[in-house]
């Protein structure tokens, strides 16, 4: 799958932006009987001789699903049922759904970033705003973009390496913010502070 970022760029080198792709494996659970198919979900097995459990397959976007499977196969019908769905994952405590507006009303920023922070760092976002720097412009006021036409702003660089332990901004710009175009690189890290 390739997905580029730039609008308007071809293909070339200096316009390709990030490319990737997943490998999805399907399951097939060795102790299933012969010809059982293989499963695009995830399979929760044991093996008979040791009793171990073991999780295979599954989706990035189901991992607490699994996690819940494996604890209440683990506990068993008298223990205590799992209770991820009940807890808060980082950045959740003081997330609501009107979070961005809050930030925009608070901050100033533009639409596009406040939705961004919100939905990447939750309660969290208030720590960035926090680093935000002002844009002396009209509006947004607050949050200085990183490249022009992106929602990612020079306050989640200084907070990643605050509070996220990034010590390299390629790791920022290659791995968590997926601008990775050496000429957005260069021409939009120019004086970012870490």
């Amino acid at each position: 799958m390739w997905k580029i970022f730039v609008q308007g760029s071809s293909c070339e080198t200096f316009g390709l932006v990030s490319a990737w792709r997943g490998w999805r494996p399907l399951a097939a659970d060795p102790h299933a009987p012969p010809g059982a198919p293989v499963s695009r979900d995830h399979v929760i097995s044991e093996n008979p001789e040791t009793g171990v459990l073991f999780i295979a397959g599954g989706k990035w976007t189901t991992w607490r699903k699994m996690a819940e499977e494996v604890v209440d196969r683990v506990v068993g019908e008298k223990g205590p049922k799992s209770k991820t769905l009940d807890l808060k994952l980082f950045g959740g405590e003081g997330y609501s759904d009107n979070l961005s507006i809050q930030l925009i009303q608070k901050h100033g920023m533009s639409n596009d970033t406040a939705d961004l922070l919100a939905k990447t760092y939750g309660d969290r976002s208030w720590e960035v705003c926090e680093l935000s720097e002002a844009t002396n412009l009209n509006w947004p006021r607050f949050g200085v973009p990183l490249a022009p036409n992106y929602p990612y702003i020079s306050a989640e660089v200084r907070y990643m390496g605050s509070d996220e332990m990034i010590l390299t901004l390629n790791f920022v710009v290659g791995t968590e913010i997926e601008l990775i175009c050496y000429h957005l690189y260069f021409s939009s890290m120019q004086g970012v502070r870490m």
